[in-house]
């Protein structure tokens, strides 16, 4: 049998169209899970404290333990980046910076 060489990173085929729509799906999805209200809080945008601020109460609420300092938070957004193809726009202070889901790349037809 012929061994396939896989890429090293492996894209997600996204369900999603364009932007607009997973804007949508982000903005109506119920939080019952904390990847799910991390994302919304991206789409949102905050600053880094913030989210790390917000994303402990989400915790407590869903008896959850993810997202527990801001290096978790920034290894999301580039899994998000990196694998799905999201793009952020960030401001501000390099330790505190503003971040906000912007957009899609490669958008599909």
């Amino acid at each position: 049998m012929k061994k396939i060489d896989f890429p090293r990173v492996l894209r997600h085929k996204s369900k999603y169209r364009d932007f607009d729509e997973l804007k949508e799906h982000l903005t109506n999805a119920p939080d019952e899970k904390i990847t799910m209200c991390m994302d919304k809080l991206l789409l949102r945008g905050a600053r880094l404290s913030e989210m790390l601020f917000e994303i402990q109460e989400h915790n407590k609420r869903l008896g959850s333990n993810d997202f527990r300092d801001t290096e978790r938070i920034k290894a999301h957004i580039a899994f998000r980046e990196t694998h799905d193809d999201w793009i952020f726009e960030r401001s501000g202070s390099h330790f505190d910076p503003f971040i906000r889901l912007i957009g899609r790349q490669g958008e599909r037809k």
